[in-house]
Parts: structure tokens; sequence; C-alpha cells
């Protein structure tokens, strides 16, 4: 019988790990070597091995578990290593990660709810090289699950109910094919240059911050420029929290009207043009907005990828609030051939923020309006229901 991976996970986290894994066993004598010089590396023997001080990779090497099934080899958070120390630090390049599970141990009492957005269970240094991290899973941080900086390529992983962000990435990183679902404040944040998002499927972020706080499911900050986000799928679940109520164990004490929801673009910097390629992206059921843009500049939103022109169009639909809103001035906005439609106010809200559109496809939503703000060049005949 095959168990899905969210059965896994949820039998992790309730009932903790099977029996024969219970007693924690020490790591081979020879995994110092293998990550600090790249001598005698092999796979990690199966079993779950706590990890009391930080592991720190200085060699290009393999890490990986025993088999293709990461949970035959987990590396966990010992309580001795705390909240502040990462489980494993890689600085060299050549570096590939796989196979391998981190737990980060968040339930453990004195780790719940008190970890931070800068506190990591892996941290890919940045590096001139690159290095791979692939079919990883990394769940119950009490902090961040994964931080990666530059010529990193995340694929075919999958992070869960990270206390804080589920992956951070910077400079020219790519996050591809992964599963990021139940993070506390958000999914994935992306800072700096030509980081590539594709095929990622992002459910119920923001599961533990009071709706007035905390980041989307996926953000792209400040001075994050040139970012191509394409054939995501983001799923909000319509997840809200309430007062009084607790999400992971963790008090949940605002109940308000969640203002941001799947992809958030921020501008803080002022940069003049951030060049956000935002292609084909599923956005649906956020309590909030489904995409909001904060004084940006240079954005392009479109349903057709370039990079698969064939592909199915996907839509922003059954948001909460608006589907695409801009509350701020933006600049040099462009709506190519996206689907926006079936929000419950807006299909597009733009607050001095005029833009240009080919082929848009904005319907009515349901019972509020068709468009504020000012669209340059506005097909006449846009709003007769989306192909």
């Amino acid at each position: 019988m095959k168990v899905s991976r969210s059965a896994l996970l949820i039998c992790l986290i309730i009932f903790g790990a099977p029996a024969s894994r219970l007693n924690a066993i020490p790591l081979p004598g020879w995994f110092a070597g293998c990550i600090a010089s790249g001598t005698g590396c092999q796979p990690l023997p199966a079993g779950t091995y706590d990890v009391a001080s930080t592991l720190t990779v200085s060699a290009s090497v393999t890490i990986q578990g025993a088999s293709t099934n990461p949970y035959d080899t987990i590396l966990k958070r010992a309580p001795e290593l705390g909240i502040n120390s990462a489980i494993m630090v890689v600085y060299a390049s050549g570096v590939t990660i796989k196979n391998l599970t981190f737990d980060g141990n968040r339930f453990y009492s004195e780790f719940n709810c008190v970890g931070q957005d800068n506190q990591f269970d892996l941290h890919m240094a940045n590096t001139a090289g690159t290095n791979d991290v692939q079919n990883v899973y990394l769940f119950s941080a009490p902090g961040t699950a994964l931080n990666v900086h530059g010529h990193t390529r995340v694929y075919n992983s999958w992070i869960s109910n990270a206390h804080y962000t589920g992956m951070h990435l910077y400079e020219t990183s790519y996050a591809l094919w992964n599963t990021v679902n139940n993070s506390g404040t958000g999914g994935i944040t992306v800072w700096g240059f030509a980081n590539e998002l594709y095929g990622n499927t992002l459910t119920g972020n923001r599961l533990e911050m009071p709706d007035n706080s905390g980041g989307p499911q996926i953000t792209l900050w400040q001075g994050a420029t040139s970012a191509l986000v394409h054939q995501n799928v983001l799923d909000g679940l319509f997840w809200q929290t309430s007062v009084g109520g607790y999400a992971n164990g963790c008090p949940m004490p605002i109940n308000q009207v969640q203002t941001v929801g799947g992809i958030e673009i921020n501008n803080e910097f002022n940069l003049t043009n951030q060049s956000h390629k935002i292609y084909n992206n599923m956005i649906k059921r956020h309590s909030g907005t489904g995409i909001l843009l904060h004084s940006t500049a240079g954005i392009t939103i479109a349903g057709t990828d370039p990079l698969c022109p064939a592909c199915n169009k996907l839509s922003v639909t059954d948001n909460n609030f608006n589907g695409l809103w801009s509350p701020a001035t933006t600049t040099n906005l462009t709506l190519g051939d996206v689907r926006i439609f079936g929000n419950r106010q807006y299909s597009v809200n733009l607050q001095n923020a005029p833009a240009s559109t080919t082929a848009a496809c904005l319907e009515p939503n349901d019972g509020a309006y068709l468009l504020a703000g000012v669209l340059t060049t506005y097909p006449s005949a846009t709003n007769v229901g989306c192909p």
C-alpha cells in the first residue's frame, strides 16, 4: 500500500518516529571527515541521528541518506543544539544533499512558538559554485526551515510546519517542483537577483500568524530584482485565524481580515525597475488578496509562460479580497493575457497605478466590481467570460 507524504508527516508530528527509530544513534565516525575534507563519504545508514552541534560542510561532497525514501535517514535537532544554531551549514561549492530528512524538533516543549525567521535548520551559505538540495524533507523547524544563498538549486523537496518561513531564496537560486505547506508566516521569501520559482505547490502557509502580520505564500522582498515566478500553484485553503485559537500549539491573539495571501511584491528600496516576471500561476482560495503590489516598478504579470506557450493557462481566482491589488503608487505594470476572475471584491484594484494590458481576462466578480483604477489600454471585450 502506498502511503501519501501528508499521512507520513502527520504520523511523524503527532506520534513521533516509528518505534525502531525512537532511540537516536550517533553519526558514523567517518562522517566528520566526509563533510570537512570530502574523504570517506558514503550514504548515511538508515536511522535517526540526534544533532547536538552544527554539522559544517566545508568540502565538495554528496551527503545522502540510505535510500530514495528521505524518511529512512533523519537528522534531528537535539535539545542541546537549541534553536539559534542550524542543524547543517554548507560553506563549500559542489555540494549535493539528497534523500535526507531534517527534523527541526520544534514540538520539543522549549522550542515551540519561540523561534525566529533568522534561525534555520539547513543553511546553504553564499558560494561561487552550484549546490543542490534534492529530494529532502524539512519539517517542524522552530524558525525557518531552509535558507538558500547564491547558486543553489532546491528541487523535488518538501517543507512543512516551520514556525516561521518555509524557505528563503537569495542571489541566483532556484526552487523547482517543491511542496511547501503549513509554514507559520509564509511559504517562500525571495531576496536578491535573478531567482526562479517554477512548478512549486504552496498550500496553507501563514498558518500561525495573526492576520495583520507575517507574509503571504510567496514574497518578492525589498531589493529583489529579476525574479521569474511561473507555473506555481498557491492554494490558501481560506485559512483565517481566530481570537483565542491555536495553531500548532501557538496562540493566535488577533482576528481580522487578511490582506495578503498569494504573492506579495515589495519595493521599499524604491527601485526604478524590479523586472519581475509573474507567468501562469494558479492563485486561489486565500482569505486575502491573490497578488499584492507595494509601490512596485516594472512588473509583468501574464497568463502565458514564454518558456511553455502551450501550457494550460492558470488563474487568479476565488480569493476573498481582490484578485490583484495595488494600494500605493505602482509604475510600469504590464498585464498580459492573465486570467483574473471570481474573486470576492475587485478583479484588479489599482490605486495610483496605471497599467497597460493586452488581452487580459478580467471577469466581473461576485457581486462587486470589475475594475478600480485605470488601465491605459483596456480591451473592451474582455469582461465576457474567461476562456
